[in-house]
């Protein structure tokens, strides 16, 4: 996420290539915050989506969400 806030309007695969993970892994973490980024696509084909934290969301108060997502779970 601090990736992201760093770099908004970054691809998918510059995700992955910098933070030394595959494409898959870092497409499941996007899936998991999917309500906290923006995806923006070029309209042009074959060209990524950009992808950015929404207005007013940050790194901290996702992982906090996530975290207080993950008690509820286990209750």
């Amino acid at each position: 996420m601090k990736f992201i806030e760093e770099n908004p309007d970054t691809y998918l695969r510059e995700i992955s290539r910098e933070l030394n993970l595959s494409p898959s892994t870092v497409n499941l973490i996007l899936k998991q915050v999917y309500d906290f980024i923006e995806k923006k696509s070029v309209g042009l084909p074959n060209i990524p989506i950009l992808i950015r934290l929404k207005e007013g969301k940050t790194p901290e108060g996702i992982i906090k969400f996530l975290k207080i997502k993950e008690k509820i779970s286990l209750i």
